[in-house]
């Protein structure tokens, strides 16, 4: 083999290795970009639930109730379903479920994943309006006044028909207001 032939050959090896170590590099490349945009998407994601959190304490620290909203086409709020709309649609209690999920963390001792699914489930059976439900979260709760007011964001949140869409479009919609800004 000749000087030549031999150059030739190492340049063939040197050329697909080459390519081999660019087309590593640029799939590594898109992975760690890849996973940088993730990262900053969960750290965002965090952020905006941080501050839906802390909107949500002051709701209950200053006891600020939501105003009332009509139902109709204008606003699509709906008449509250009731113990029947529980029943015969589970849908609502899948939407509650997740709302309690983010509202009950206002309260750190309570079991949120236990009362997440109790509560729809009693609502099934139970009006919303009831003593039993009061005395139920006024017992988990500890306080009246903070279970009065749940009661009063649960009815509101599955009447606006927006949990389909998400926590942050319920709390954006322009017609849920409270007497202060929050």
């Amino acid at each position: 083999m000749d000087a030549a032939q031999q150059y030739e050959d190492v340049e063939v090896e040197t050329s697909s290795e080459r390519a081999s170590f660019i087309l590593h590099s640029r799939t590594n490349s898109s992975r760690d970009n890849f996973e940088r945009l993730r990262q900053r998407e969960e750290i965002k994601n965090r952020r905006k639930l941080s501050q839906a959190l802390e909107r949500r304490r002051r709701v209950y620290r200053h006891r600020l109730y939501a105003k009332h909203v009509a139902s109709n086409r204008y606003t699509r709020y709906r008449p509250y379903p009731g113990t029947s709309g529980f029943e015969t649609n589970p849908t609502y209690a899948r939407l509650l479920s997740t709302f309690l999920q983010r509202e009950l963390q206002v309260w750190p001792y309570l079991d949120i994943a236990f009362l997440s699914f109790y509560i729809p489930a009693l609502l099934s059976y139970v009006d919303i309006r009831s003593e039993v439900v009061m005395d139920r979260l006024t017992e988990w709760i500890g306080s009246s006044d903070d279970a009065a007011q749940l009661i009063h964001e649960m009815e509101l949140f599955i009447r606006s028909g927006r949990g389909g869409l998400g926590l942050e479009q319920y709390d954006t919609c322009p017609w849920l207001q409270y007497d202060e800004a929050i």
